[in-house]
């Protein structure tokens, strides 16, 4: 039997930020829980890599480890990796696209030479989305040039609650959402 439960933390203090974090896992890990996947952002990662072994001992057991919302550099993607794994799984998306549309997946990065240098990335289109980088005229650009992110797909919206002005807006005549993010798509990965 598999159930899914939330864990929720206080406010952490300006002084002590990971301690909340590192409080809650110690928690999860002495109640013998067995926390499979973790959603964060990038902060959130650098104060857990920092929050010392008995908490990256506890994330090393994840199986997946999420997280988006902000960009991070290869160095914090580094550390976070030495800390706690290759459990770690980049994401993008958008409240209007709540299925990821990009990832980058363990297996991307786990043969790489050099696995920080995907990390500023926003990973591979998801298989439930088309993506394309479009110029100002909505025409698709060429690998590697940037442009605006636009998506379409079952996981995107389809209309904004009551506002068809709003929707109008942000979708094009034959079907894309406009993201409003510049990016680029080249050898596979989008960067945003």
């Amino acid at each position: 039997c598999y159930g899914i439960g939330t864990i929720f933390m206080k406010r952490a203090s300006a002084q002590h930020p990971p301690l909340a974090a590192a409080a809650t896992i110690h928690i999860a890990a002495a109640l013998m829980l067995a926390i499979p996947v973790g959603v964060a952002v990038p902060t959130m990662l650098q104060m857990l890599a920092d929050a010392g072994p008995d908490v990256c001992s506890a994330l090393r057991r994840m199986r997946q480890m999420s997280f988006g919302g902000a960009p991070i550099t290869n160095a914090a993607f580094g550390r976070a990796l030495k800390a706690f794994g290759p459990n770690l799984t980049p994401v993008y998306g958008t409240s209007e696209a709540p299925h990821p549309l990009t990832v980058l997946r363990p297996d991307d990065y786990a043969g790489e030479p050099d696995p920080c240098a995907l990390a500023e990335t926003a990973g591979r289109p998801s298989t439930a989305i088309e993506l394309a980088i479009v110029d100002d005229e909505g025409q698709p650009l060429p690998a590697g040039q940037e442009g605006e992110l636009v998506v379409r797909g079952e996981s995107v919206m389809k209309e904004y609650w009551f506002d068809p002005a709003a929707t109008a807006e942000v979708y094009t005549d034959d079907g894309w959402y406009r993201t409003g993010d510049a990016g680029s798509f080249d050898d596979g990965v989008v960067r945003v």
